[in-house]
């Protein structure tokens, strides 16, 4: 599940359920996902290739440390690009490897 802003918010005033201009993302199962806003239009509908990549990655990009897959077809759009969940795994493990630190340049002074 996932609070998304539809507009810029300060810390003080975070997304959360019943506030204006706030989305919730929740997904069901693999066929079937929730969205929504507090007051806003309701619904049903077929989501395209596109809409689910969208809700795929929205999905990841707020994640705090799992992310679930029924298998490895999961795909997520960018917006401009689709990629797979090799491709996700590959951009984490080179970001992982941008953020540890250089053993070389400890400070080995007591």
């Amino acid at each position: 599940m996932c609070l998304f802003s539809n507009t810029p918010t300060s810390r003080l005033f975070p997304p959360g359920y019943g506030i204006a201009n706030t989305t919730v993302y929740f997904p069901v199962s693999p066929f079937l996902a929730l969205t929504g806003e507090f007051d806003g239009p309701t619904d049903d509908g077929y989501a395209d290739v596109f809409a689910v990549g969208s809700f795929n990655s929205r999905m990841v990009n707020h994640a705090h440390r799992q992310i679930y897959a029924a298998n490895n077809k999961f795909t997520f759009f960018d917006g401009q690009n689709f990629f797979d969940l090799d491709d996700l795994l590959r951009r984490v493990r080179t970001k992982r490897a941008d953020k540890s630190p250089d053993p070389s340049a400890e400070d080995h002074a007591s």
